[in-house]
């Protein structure tokens, strides 16, 4: 009979250990289980800024292929101020994209993702008239940058004065 109790007594310490045993590795693999989701977690939260960027980059885009579309059919030679403010915005908007999509590491390249300069070249019509403005724009500046030292020229002003004081008007007789 006491034999009959020392194998009991083992075998029952045998299930004991067996089971603190597996209970072990269960743990070790729920860690590893969390440590997997969590990374799922974190791409996912990752594809979805990515996703709403991608979105808000289309949105832009959408508007200047719309803009495109009405240039196309009017035949005009400028832009109004509302159309140039609406590119100026969508630029910024597709270079903030283009930049978070960098910074997320989630940029595809061509033909997949593109630059402001690739949109832009295939929206014939918005970079003529865009680029004539920004030209137009460029001359006037030089026009009034040239303007600015024939005003200081009329009036006897000290040599190193600032651009906003030469460009003032005047009051000495």
């Amino acid at each position: 009979m006491d034999t009959v109790l020392v194998v009991l007594v083992f075998f029952f310490l045998l299930v004991l250990m067996g089971s603190a045993v597996f209970y072990y590795l269960s743990l070790q693999n729920l860690a590893q289980m969390k440590r997997e989701m969590e990374a799922l977690k974190a791409g996912a939260a990752k594809s979805a800024s990515s996703s709403a960027i991608r979105h808000e980059r289309a949105r832009c885009h959408q508007q200047l292929q719309q803009l495109e579309s009405d240039l196309a059919t009017t035949a005009r030679e400028t832009l109004t101020t509302e159309e140039l403010s609406l590119i100026d915005y969508a630029r910024d908007e597709i270079k903030k994209c283009t930049d978070a999509l960098k910074q997320l590491n989630d940029w595809m390249g061509l033909p997949y993702d593109q630059e402001w300069v690739e949109m832009l070249k295939k929206l014939p019509c918005i970079n003529t008239l865009y680029r004539a403005a920004a030209a137009a724009a460029e001359a006037a500046n030089a026009q009034a940058a040239m303007a600015v030292p024939q005003a200081g020229a009329a009036a006897p002003a000290p040599a190193l004065t600032a651009p906003a004081k030469a460009s003032a008007p005047s009051h000495h007789h």
